[in-house]
């Protein structure tokens, strides 16, 4: 609910702060005390246009705050989530600043796009006026409130989603046949990459071994001499060797440990050399005649190795990115080999889906046209009662056929479908007798509005969820004779939302359980805008200057309030308090 208001610096109001009750609230006031500008001000906190007409003359801004609690934050919390604004437990802040060079929307101190500002409070207040932004006139809520009337809310979400998964599929073919044309060259292209991968029998590790295998017959020769010579001076034939000669120091180291025992372990050190060096020189002698010089091998190494590197400038640094590259490509070759099946199956599915959707759509639609006559009937009767006796009202359901549309039994033609479904729905009215039936968008008259408005709200409010309500000048061309009834329809409305209600009428205002007077004075020879909470006094004072200034004013004041509260009793504790 809106818990309060402040606003400041506002066209005729200076610095004003408002608390509002939880039911039935109204406002009265002398025509032009600036009842309409509290309206406007809670427009601006929805997101309606800010005019730089509407500052106060003399001041730098107007500036407009409403604070809103509701005790389980629901879809508002993810939404205000979405924007990144952290919500406040069971409170709501919004604020407007009007320059003259911009307006300023934030929502819990942040500032916010004008948009995301009317999303967010889109479901938290409903204005009835003359404004063509009201719920009731767009198309799709009132389709929705259609739905929620007849208890269709959950198909209609089964539906939702049933389109949007038919058109994901209508998508996925679509993509699949646009890219028919590219597929087959991707696909010649991955055959190739996959055919010269494949055909050049890479084996991780293998380009360091031939680098090294190249490198020893390029120096076949060399190593050779190098081997052969080493192996002489370690074991020469012709003279002593460095085996022989390390066998001859061996000898003599003995003869020393035995003369000197601490000598000992340097015999087994010289001792393990002098096998080494003997084991050295045959070994060295086995590799100088194991190398050999192979020119054919090395030709063939060294086109094994342009190979690697021209596909290393192709598919990847080294030679595991280039058998990566191949085992990936063959894989995405693979899912394009199949796309045809695919495009079948998803064809196939496409016809499933198509026939589950026709089906869903049909029997919402046939249940949405039966409910649509008990809604009718319902309004028709709340308009009666509000005075609007030669008044019609009606829900007009149309269909587009368009050729690639689907087929749903009843229809003759196949039917264009929207998320919605396949109804295109209309409130229509006539307020007069002979006028033709028309949208509610194109009611005229401010106080018929409202009372349509009344009457489509009566009729829904087990249904709207909208905390708020709001209703401008609701008895605007409303004789004595009709104000109980707008008076009670209120109250009722009052059980389950907050109502703000702007009246002229005593018979109205007698039914709120919160009385506000607006007035305007002179100050500092400027007007100023003031608003008080009426205290049960001032209230029967006030009804009785609203019912006239003769003797019997404070009679019929009585009277009123004993009515009102006549009627609570008997409609009981739920019209005592709202059920939010």
């Amino acid at each position: 609910m809106l818990a309060s208001v402040r606003i400041k610096d506002f066209a005729l109001i200076a610095d004003l702060t408002m608390e509002f009750g939880e039911n039935l609230n109204a406002l009265t006031g002398e025509t032009g005390a600036g009842k309409s500008i509290i309206v406007e001000a809670i427009g601006l906190l929805v997101g309606e246009r800010a005019a730089t007409a509407s500052i106060r003359g003399g001041a730098g801004s107007a500036y407009v705050e409403g604070i809103f609690e509701f005790a389980d934050a629901g879809g508002l919390g993810e939404a205000l989530a979405d924007l990144g604004i952290e919500s406040e437990e069971g409170a709501l802040i919004v604020s407007r600043e009007i320059t003259p060079s911009r307006s300023i929307a934030r929502l819990n101190g942040q500032a916010v796009p004008l948009r995301a500002l009317q999303q967010v409070t889109a479901a938290l207040v409903d204005i009835q006026g003359q404004s063509e932004q009201l719920s009731l006139f767009q198309p799709a809520r009132q389709l929705y409130f259609l739905d929620a009337f007849a208890g269709l809310l959950e198909p209609a979400a089964e539906l939702r989603q049933a389109v949007r998964e038919y058109r994901e599929l209508e998508r996925e073919i679509a993509t699949l046949r646009v890219e028919a044309r590219d597929r087959a060259r991707e696909m010649d292209l991955l055959q190739y990459q996959v055919a010269e991968i494949t055909a050049a029998g890479l084996e991780a590790g293998e380009e360091a071994a031939l680098r090294a295998e190249r490198r020893i017959l390029m120096n076949s020769r060399r190593l050779v001499e190098l081997s052969s010579t080493a192996a002489r001076v370690l074991a020469a034939e012709d003279s002593a060797g460095a085996a022989d000669l390390a066998g001859e120091a061996f000898e003599h180291l003995q003869e020393m440990a035995e003369l000197d025992a601490q000598m000992a372990p340097e015999v087994g050190r010289l001792g393990a050399a002098t096998e080494v060096l003997a084991g050295l020189a045959a070994d060295l002698g086995s590799y100088a005649d194991s190398v050999e010089d192979n020119p054919s091998r090395l030709e063939e190494i060294e086109l094994r190795l342009d190979l690697l590197e021209a596909l290393r400038r192709k598919y990847g640094d080294a030679i595991e990115d280039v058998i990566a590259f191949g085992e990936e490509a063959s894989g995405r070759l693979g899912g394009l080999e199949n796309a045809d099946e695919r495009a079948g199956e998803l064809a196939d599915e496409l016809e499933r889906a198509g026939e589950r959707m026709a089906e869903q759509a049909g029997g919402l639609s046939a249940e949405r046209r039966r409910a649509g006559g008990e809604l009718t009937g319902v309004v028709v009767n709340n308009m009666r009662e509000l005075g609007m006796d030669a008044a019609r009202f009606a829900i007009d359901f149309e269909t587009v056929a368009v050729t690639d549309g689907v087929a749903v039994d009843g229809f003759d033609e196949r039917l264009q479908i929207e998320e919605s479904g396949i109804d295109r729905v209309t409130f229509g009215i006539s307020t007069n007798p002979g006028e033709e039936m028309m949208p509610l968008s194109r009611v005229a008259s401010g106080g018929e509005v409202s009372r349509i408005m009344l009457a489509l709200k009566a009729a829904l409010s087990e249904v709207d969820a909208t905390p708020t309500l709001v209703f401008d000048e609701i008895d605007q061309g409303i004789g004595a004779r009709s104000a109980d009834v707008i008076g009670e329809k209120l109250g009722y409305l009052a059980r389950r939302h907050q109502v703000l209600c702007i009246t002229h009428l005593p018979q109205v205002a007698a039914y709120a359980d919160a009385h506000f007077l607006i007035e305007k004075a002179a100050r500092d020879e400027r007007v100023v805008t003031s608003v008080a909470r009426l205290d049960a006094d001032r209230r029967r004072a006030e009804l009785a200057a609203m019912a006239g200034k003769g003797e019997g004013a404070a009679q019929t004041a009585t009277e009123l309030l004993d009515r009102a509260e006549a009627w609570r009793q008997a409609a009981g504790p739920a019209a005592r308090k709202a059920t939010r």
